[in-house]
């Protein structure tokens, strides 16, 4: 089985290193000229602690030269989703699935507008890295990837897909409510990633402030909120409290991939997150004051020059 990785950034060159790693046939497609030509000429190297592991893998910047494909496994931004799809669309073959492993909401409905919901898979991972270079990429933390069908039916496509991420030992497993696990990691998001990007904090720092902990913990309630209201089973306040507080600790050295866009003056994914989260809310009459609150903050700090912002 064929697997496409779509977009070679952080999490894409990881995934596809460890793939090829794991003698999956892999493919990355993506269009960045300055990725294309590293990747081509020295491969993906990662680098985990001391250790630097360097695999040749296949690359193109055209997914029809990926065809045909089992799997397209999309790892873009969240804004790039619908070139994304179209990348898939002519990557896979007619019973291939594409599966998104990105953060935020909608980038589902943007996958099933092109390709159809029956050709759509979803799933959450947190796995972390971050790219220092093209074709070069630094492992932030060992996680696990959780994917399902958008019913929750256990079907031979999704085990097939999960022993093939096992092959490259990725610890992935099938989700019975692929749907809940994608709605608590944007919970997670939305607690963690505008904070750190407004206030240039590492994500364990929030820790360490009750003010900006009392923030982060109202964001995430506040997106359970409009998930539930939409008809998701979200786990209780509590249950999310120590949710959010475990990731920040199990993550306090990071720097979010927010927070990292600012720095890099890069566009970020608060629309898909922050953004998605009060739109939704506002329209079903919820009180989405700090998610909104934040959202505008990181819109306003991310439409600035890199002068003004470094």
């Amino acid at each position: 089985m064929r697997v496409a990785v779509i977009g070679a950034g952080a999490m894409g060159s990881l995934l596809g290193g460890f793939l090829t790693l794991g003698d999956v046939d892999t493919v990355l497609v993506e269009k960045r000229r300055e990725i294309i030509d590293a990747v081509r000429s020295r491969g993906i190297t990662i680098i985990d602690g001391q250790d630097r592991l360097r695999v040749k893998v296949n690359i193109v910047d055209d997914g029809e030269d990926a065809w045909p494909a089992d799997y397209a496994l999309i790892l873009v931004k969240s804004y790039h989703t619908r070139s994304a799809a179209l990348e898939a669309s002519k990557a896979l073959g007619d019973d291939g699935v594409a599966v998104t492993l990105q953060n935020g909401l909608g980038n589902v409905e943007v996958l099933a507008d092109v390709l159809g919901y029956e050709r759509v898979m979803a799933g959450v991972t947190t796995w972390g890295a971050t790219l220092l270079e093209p074709g070069v990429v630094r492992l932030g933390g060992r996680g696990y990837i959780r994917v399902g069908e958008l019913n929750g039916e256990h079907t031979k496509r999704v085990y097939n897909l999960v022993e093939l991420l096992n092959k490259a030992r990725l610890n992935a497993s099938v989700s019975n409510n692929i749907m809940k696990d994608v709605w608590v990691k944007v919970a997670i998001n939305a607690a963690i990633n505008p904070i750190t990007a407004l206030t240039r904090a590492r994500n364990g720092e929030i820790l360490g402030d009750s003010m900006l902990l009392e923030l982060s913990l109202k964001a995430a309630r506040e997106t359970a909120q409009v998930a539930r209201a939409e008809g998701i089973d979200m786990p209780s306040e509590d249950e999310l409290d120590e949710l959010v507080v475990n990731v920040m600790k199990a993550t306090s050295s990071n720097t979010s991939s927010m927070l990292q866009d600012i720095i890099n003056c890069r566009r970020t994914e608060i629309d898909a997150i922050s953004g998605e989260i009060y739109r939704r809310g506002e329209a079903r009459g919820l009180d989405v004051s700090v998610n909104k609150t934040l959202y505008t903050l990181v819109k306003n700090l991310e439409s600035r020059s890199c002068r003004s912002l470094n």
